[in-house]
């Protein structure tokens, strides 16, 4: 199914009280998630390899599936068009085959359950079908919300898809931005996309679709696209930078909840809480996340890392979504800097208001120094267990100054 929304919306400039319009094109395809279950079906009837082989690379070759096939070649670990399409045909003969990628080792459950129960998932396609246009009205509006850039007439493709690893992301190429849903996980408990009578949570959809969104109505400040690669700065912002924008997109987004701070929209539905095994791990380990984020910010600032690459290794070693277990081997589906991110965007709203949250994505440096100063104000239970060293505060104001 394909449908085009020509949707009207209204991006609030915030910090200078202006406001503008501009024409957003979203389009909504399932067409790609349908193709691929008719692979899994066609493993399932136990049909001819060479059959089960052609239709697979018909699939493959689809426009929505070449996204797939550039985001997992730029991702950690990669997945090669020819390992995907190795692990597929591994699944028919009854024997997979991941070669110890850890996305296509967590992968393969989500497959295996889908290819024995083909018929909730055709009908999860049709209830996704049945999602009417005003909702993904609500989801820009959302996302836009709390966004300060102008994007003019951009164009959105919202792809259902039998993603490679299962995931929900951004991908832009040249010619527009690509939100990949992967329909294989919508049966896992711990996301909460159907309730207990099998219908579609269609909220749910919607505020991840606001999460993805948001992401594509902010850009990185020009001035730190070409920071040198082993210099401090660039560490350092390599590391704030995705806790800015995916802190924003869950607190504000989805109105995520966290330790300390409120939801953004009290009264409203939350689409991220401790319901979730990996989001109610971090929640009982937030003290942890920040002194993690702390001792790794001062190692930054004292030189530690010599090199860019020395710096990367220790992030994945703690701060990547594969760095972890929420309980012994269940692997975490987020990141850590993702709740670190969500908790410090709560804290400064909570403590100084919208036009604040929207300062930092234009001021990123000044992310720690403001949160800082947001929890000196409201003085939260153990609130000096999360305050960040001076000499952080103090690096980032002086490199804010000097930039």
């Amino acid at each position: 199914m394909r449908k085009i929304l020509i949707i009207v919306l209204c991006l609030f400039y915030y910090i200078n009280s202006e406001a503008s319009s501009d024409n957003v094109k979203l389009q909504v395809d399932t067409n790609g998630a349908k193709a691929m279950l008719n692979v899994l079906k066609a493993i399932h009837d136990k049909k001819d390899y060479d059959e089960i082989e052609s239709l697979l690379n018909e699939v493959l070759a689809l426009p929505e599936y070449e996204i797939c096939k550039a985001r997992y070649k730029e991702s950690k670990p990669p997945i090669t068009l020819s390992q995907y399409r190795n692990f597929i045909l591994s699944i028919s003969k009854g024997k997979p085959v991941t070669k110890n990628n850890i996305r296509l080792k967590n992968a393969l459950p989500f497959y295996l359950t889908a290819i024995e129960n083909l018929n909730k998932f055709y009908t999860a396609l049709e209830q996704f079908n049945a999602i009417p246009d005003s909702l993904y009205q609500k989801a820009i509006d959302r996302a836009s919300e709390w966004s300060i850039k102008n994007d003019t007439h951009k164009k959105f493709n919202f792809y259902l898809l039998i993603d490679w690893s299962c995931g929900v992301y951004l991908y832009s190429n040249k010619q527009s931005e690509n939100i990949v849903f992967g329909l294989l996980r919508i049966y896992d408990k711990s996301l909460h996309f159907f309730d207990k009578e099998g219908k579609l949570n269609s909220k749910r959809v919607i505020y991840t679709l606001a999460h993805e969104l948001n992401h594509a109505f902010g850009t990185v400040p020009e001035k730190f696209s070409n920071l040198p690669r082993d210099s401090k700065e660039k560490m350092f912002f390599d590391f704030i930078w995705p806790a800015i924008y995916e802190g924003i997109a869950i607190k504000c987004c989805q109105n995520g909840e966290t330790l300390i701070s409120t939801k953004i929209y009290p009264d409203e539905y939350s689409d991220v809480t401790g319901e979730n095994p990996t989001w109610n791990h971090f929640l009982k380990k937030s003290q942890s996340i920040f002194k993690h984020a702390n001792k790794f910010l001062l190692e930054i600032i004292n030189g530690k890392f010599e090199s860019y690459k020395e710096y990367d290794n220790q992030f994945m070693k703690y701060w990547w979504w594969s760095s972890g277990e929420y309980s012994k081997g269940k692997q975490f589906d987020k990141p850590r800097y993702y709740y670190l991110g969500a908790e410090m965007i709560g804290i400064i709203y909570q403590a100084f208001g919208k036009n604040m949250v929207l300062e930092i994505r234009k001021k990123p440096l000044m992310f720690i120094p403001i949160f800082n100063k947001a929890l000196k104000k409201l003085k939260p239970e153990n609130y000096r267990k999360y305050l960040f060293d001076e000499k952080i505060v103090n690096t980032l104001e002086k490199w804010n100054n000097n930039m």
